[in-house]
């Protein structure tokens, strides 16, 4: 449920850090204060927005990895990159020179794009006093690789439907928590609104399909037919909006500008309340 709208003052707000390149806007009253957030590895923390009130003005990216130059990778797949004419067909070396200021372009597979690889081609200018660089490629995952095979046996239910959505977090879990991958969805524990000590409750949302879409997700960078259009595969609406807290946070919204598909996950989240799971 958006709440674009909703009067400052009444906003309960939460930071959920799914996914490792993220713009978050901080809401404060009457304007949106995007901020970068690193990210944990695929897990989840929240945090009140109103600690982030003084964010910075400037939309940037999270900080990619410190630029050193590694080899690419011999065994490269083009069928594993977007294609097109402006992304390489491989994934370039991080640190390795570009020429587009502010092209993305992923690569990878995995169902769902769970374990993509992300080529961002910059001067380095991910917050508004970084130095600049010469324009080069940073290259990192696009969010910590999910996987049935990589859930916690720990903490992640062995089925997609092991815990009712509601429950009590799993006894083994901590703070930040991981999220669970299924071949139908995601799971994890979301901060919601009388849960008590703790503050969260187990969700499992399955992955969208949005109408008119394709069924996997495209990669950034990949060419898209009709500029404008947007898919939702996560719970993220576009910008000026936020979402319910969900363990689908970390899927981005895909936009098709300029012949090419880019996109955006957003962290911050409306807590729901947790009867309402």
């Amino acid at each position: 449920m958006d709440q674009t709208n909703a009067p400052c003052k009444h906003r309960t707000m939460r930071r959920v850090l799914i996914g490792a390149l993220v713009i978050v806007p901080i809401a404060a009253c009457g304007h949106v204060e995007p901020v970068a957030v690193p990210s944990d590895a695929g897990e989840l923390d929240a945090t009140s927005v109103s600690e982030r009130d003084a964010a910075s003005s400037d939309v940037v990216p999270s900080p990619m990895p410190d630029a050193t130059t590694d080899a690419p990778d011999a065994s490269c797949d083009p069928s594993q990159g977007p294609g097109g004419v402006e992304c390489p067909p491989c994934a370039p070396a991080h640190g390795a020179p570009c020429t587009k200021n502010g092209l993305r372009c992923e690569y990878g597979g995995g169902p769902h794009g769970l374990c993509r690889n992300l080529a961002w081609c910059s001067d380095g200018g991910f917050a508004a006093d970084a130095p600049r660089l010469p324009l080069q490629w940073f290259v990192g995952p696009l969010r910590p690789c999910l996987g049935p095979s990589m859930n916690p046996a720990y903490y992640c239910p062995s089925t997609f439907t092991g815990l009712a959505n509601g429950a009590e977090c799993p006894t083994s879990a901590t703070d930040p928590s991981p999220i669970c991958a299924y071949s139908d969805g995601l799971c994890g524990c979301i901060p919601c609104t009388g849960a008590g000590p703790g503050g969260k409750r187990w969700k499992c949302d399955p992955y969208p399909t949005p109408a008119g879409c394709p069924v996997e997700r495209p990669r950034y960078g990949s060419p898209c037919p009709t500029d404008g259009a947007t898919c939702k595969y996560g719970v993220w609406n576009g910008p000026g909006t936020y979402p319910t807290c969900s363990p689908l946070g970390s899927l981005p919204f895909m936009r098709c500008i300029g012949g090419r598909w880019d996109g955006d996950a957003d962290a911050t989240c409306f807590s729901p309340e947790c009867s309402g799971l």
